[in-house]
């Protein structure tokens, strides 16, 4: 047994471990990369979403801005003139509403420094958000389908989709009733405008370009809910003035505002039929030059002509704008929209005063 232990310790201790080398002089080779740092990877780029990602649903308005749109375009009944403003706010890219939380009204003259002036004062002075979604416009009973309105917004929503055009009008909200409309330019109408400024189609303005781009008169603009938007504060006020007796007004509701508005849009109505007549007359120069020029084009090939390219050597007159005649027949399609209310708002209200007077 003894025997057996001191063999087994004899053999362990000559055993040598694996890690150990067999020879102490031998020189270890260094690693390939020994010497050399490790370069830490590159800073992933921050990816930031488009603002457009989300496309606009609803326009939400603050209270105190519509107060100072209103004061703006008030005086727009005592001058006459048409006034107009920037609103600035805010869009998140996964959000479906564009919030209207400042604005400021623009001079007469439209100077190009001023805007730029402005919003560099508010972005360095003030905490208000420097952010411009837009413009709004004071047109009275609606009169803002026009060829400067198409301009205008289009201009924003190239550089900014998500912009809108606000639309108020003073005249029906000096009888009580609140009008402010958001509208926005389609997507097929965008395409036209894009496709016409950067001359990838030669005639982006007669009918052609809006048959091949779909665009008719109730595609041009579309109108976007609004939504206003007050503090708790602005709220709890508006119910302590509900319990006023001097503030209730129900029965001023039942009073027939409308014959101005009615005498205008028919008067307005007149002037655009007139104006669809001198439309149409260059509408039909057009197709005579047009009809003239296919009989040129047959009696050339008729009597056998050596034109090598007869459409080069005859050509087809250019196409006329159709933007004008388009904008025509939209804002008289308003102006019928708004009789017919006006007549259906009248008859509700002769009714409901009928029924208030005691039977003779």
């Amino acid at each position: 047994m003894a025997q057996r232990l001191l063999h087994k310790s004899r053999s362990g201790h000559n055993e040598r471990p694996k890690n150990q080398t067999r020879r102490t002089d031998e020189v270890q080779k260094p690693k390939p990369n020994a010497g050399i740092a490790r370069r830490r990877p590159a800073p992933k780029k921050e990816s930031f979403a488009p603002l457009h990602k989300t496309p606009v649903k609803a326009v939400q308005v603050e209270g105190v801005v519509l107060m100072s749109i209103i004061k703006h375009c008030h005086t727009s009944l005592v001058s006459g003139k048409k006034v107009s403003g920037q609103i600035l706010g805010m869009k998140t890219p996964d959000s479906d509403t564009l919030e209207v939380t400042y604005s400021f009204p623009l001079p007469q003259d439209e100077s190009p420094d001023f805007q730029s002036d402005m919003m560099k004062c508010l972005s360095q002075n003030t905490k208000v958000d420097s952010m411009s979604v837009g413009v709004y416009w004071s047109a009275l009973y609606s009169d803002y389908i026009k060829r400067k309105t198409l301009k205008n917004l289009a201009n924003w929503q190239k550089f900014f989709p998500s912009a809108v055009l606000l639309i108020y009008d003073p005249a029906a909200t000096n009888h009580g009733r609140l009008v402010i409309r958001a509208f926005q330019l389609t997507d097929e109408y965008m395409k036209m405008y894009n496709a016409r400024h950067s001359r990838q189609d030669e005639n982006c303005e007669g009918h052609s370009a809006f048959i091949k781009y779909n665009v008719e008169m109730e595609s041009i603009f579309k109108e976007i809910p609004v939504k206003i938007h007050n503090s708790n504060l602005v709220h709890a006020f508006l119910y302590d003035l509900r319990e006023v007796k001097g503030m209730s007004c129900d029965f001023d509701r039942l009073t027939h505002w409308r014959n101005d508005q009615l005498l205008h849009n028919m008067e307005m109505l007149e002037q655009l039929i007139e104006e669809y007549g001198e439309q149409h007359l260059i509408y039909r120069r057009y197709m005579g030059q047009v009809m003239r020029a296919k009989r040129a084009r047959d009696a050339a090939l008729s009597s056998g002509s050596k034109m090598l390219n007869i459409e080069s050597a005859l050509p087809m007159p250019p196409e006329p704008d159709r933007h004008d005649p388009v904008l025509l027949c939209a804002q008289m399609t308003e102006y019928s929209n708004q009789i017919c209310e006006s007549v259906k708002q009248a008859f509700s209200k002769t009714s409901v005063t009928q029924g208030l007077h005691p039977e003779e």
